[in-house]
């Protein structure tokens, strides 16, 4: 009876290996890295909106868990629902038990006119890049790559979704459910979301470059 192979033995570390993928070099395995922000949390004593409101709640119990578990990749900071709160309207944080992460209550936009009038708000003030800056000082002071998650379908998160027959909505195949699809030939979200969120990267790139002291910094998009 032939024996069952014995899994391969890991010849790096996370930190290392994580650290051979920001700076382009093989690594000994593919990386797994879980999107678990919601779980981290509750795993170690927090309420859920903790990891989206507390810098420093959410870089620990990141931390924490991943310790615990021994997944690869750092603590970051982000949510799906990025850009409607940065860009000038409301998200509500989870609060209920079936809730995982902050969701749009209040679109910025609500019209492709008002789409296209968008200007790029302060970043040091907006929404909750606040939050995510202070998350980068933690990263950069225990000397690990400076993440920000920025420009994610910000434009779906900026605008409700259109009526059923609207043409805009059905030549994106039915995405139009607050989170848009990313391609420029979706109309006016496309188009917005080139623009203004490149805008909105190159910003933030900007302040937090810095931070990194010569650490290789992974930008999410």
């Amino acid at each position: 009876m032939e024996q069952p192979k014995q899994p391969r033995q890991d010849k790096m570390t996370p930190p290392e290996r994580m650290h051979a993928i920001v700076t382009r070099q093989r690594p000994d395995r593919v990386p797994f890295i879980p999107f678990i922000f919601g779980f981290c949390a509750l795993n170690v004593g927090y309420p859920v909106r903790a990891v989206y409101e507390d810098a420093e709640k959410s870089f620990w119990a990141q931390m924490w868990t991943a310790e615990m578990f021994g997944y690869d990749g750092g603590p970051l900071y982000g949510y799906a629902s990025f850009g409607g709160w940065e860009f000038g309207g409301e998200v509500k944080m989870p609060q209920s038990q079936w809730e995982a992460a902050p969701v749009v209550t209040r679109f910025p936009a609500k019209t492709p006119e008002e789409v296209e009038a968008l200007e790029v708000p302060e970043v040091e003030t907006a929404g909750a890049m606040p939050i995510a800056i202070e998350f980068a000082k933690i990263q950069q002071q225990f000397g690990m790559p400076v993440t920000v998650q920025v420009a994610y379908e910000k434009t779906g998160n900026s605008a409700p979704p259109h009526e059923k027959g609207d043409p805009i909505s059905e030549k994106s195949g039915g995405l139009f459910r607050g989170k848009i699809s990313r391609s420029s030939h979706h109309g006016f979200y496309g188009r917005t979301n080139s623009r203004q969120s490149n805008h909105l990267s190159e910003t933030v790139r900007g302040i937090c470059s810095p931070l990194s002291d010569g650490l290789p910094s992974a930008f999410y998009r």
